[in-house]
């Protein structure tokens, strides 16, 4: 005996006797005779939404869905062309995008439709609709809490949702994030113009005491000048070396700059 379980990504049937699940084989089936018979065509619609109507994927997703092309989110979030203006033109943030999907009667015409599809998997299966989940275990449940819906009346209120609100909004994360770009451009070049000041300083005095440049080396993540650190070079020796920390000028050097001899 095979009775239905749900409507969700998949349309679950379960087999009483193994209790295996054979969602995958149903809707390819369904898909490949939707042509032929128009009831499964018509629930090939539900195939991505709860026993309730909402869609089976969490909020951030179906609120990114309003990124798409215009047809794409008609269809996947079954609204209308109005629905839809409405959502891409105000639902600037998740809250307020749940709490026009309420208002706006789509979350009502969702649970209507899912009631629907119910019948008419009832009335294709002759089974009487068992729901197996408790509505805390489901994975997916749109809700809008009392508080949310005043904290966004309350913006409502204050105009915060206003075509000029929301664009000035816009506007200003723009600026900020134009500066923030032009103030991270003008980091990294001071670093590099730094780094190359402080080559420059350092061979200088090496060159001006007289030690060969090759076997030198300075380490700028560390600030660390290594005498010696080539083998295949001439070495620096022990009274060069000394000499130079006796005589160099650290004031025309990297501040806290430490000196090591291989």
């Amino acid at each position: 005996m095979v009775y239905v379980i749900g409507v969700s990504r998949l349309i679950y049937m379960r087999n009483v006797g193994t209790g295996v699940l054979f969602g995958a084989l149903v809707v390819a089936a369904m898909r490949k005779y939707s042509s032929v018979f128009q009831s499964l065509k018509r629930l090939l619609t539900y195939i991505c939404a709860t026993i309730t109507g909402n869609l089976c994927i969490p909020l951030k997703m179906a609120f990114t869905t309003l990124n798409s092309d215009k047809e794409t989110t008609i269809n996947y979030l079954r609204i209308t062309e109005s629905e839809y203006n409405v959502l891409r033109d105000s639902a600037e943030d998740k809250g307020y995008f749940t709490y026009l999907l309420y208002t706006l009667g789509i979350v009502d015409r969702w649970k209507q439709e899912s009631l629907k599809a119910i019948k008419q998997l009832e009335k294709l299966t002759g089974n009487t609709w068992e729901n197996p989940y408790k509505p805390e275990n489901e994975h997916f449940m749109l809700k809008l809490t009392d508080e949310e819906r005043t904290l966004i009346e309350n913006r409502i209120k204050g105009g915060y949702y206003t075509s000029e609100a929301i664009q000035a909004r816009k506007d200003q994360k723009k600026r900020e994030e134009y500066e923030k770009k032009r103030n991270e451009i003008i980091a990294d070049c001071e670093k590099e113009i730094q780094k190359a000041e402080n080559r420059k300083l350092i061979r200088l005095a090496i060159l001006d005491a007289g030690i060969p440049l090759k076997n030198v080396i300075y380490y700028n993540h560390s600030n660390e000048l290594v005498f010696n650190w080539n083998d295949c070079e001439a070495k620096v020796t022990k009274n060069q070396f000394d000499e130079f920390i006796k005589t160099v000028d650290k004031t025309k050097l990297p501040e806290n700059i430490t000196f090591k001899l291989k």
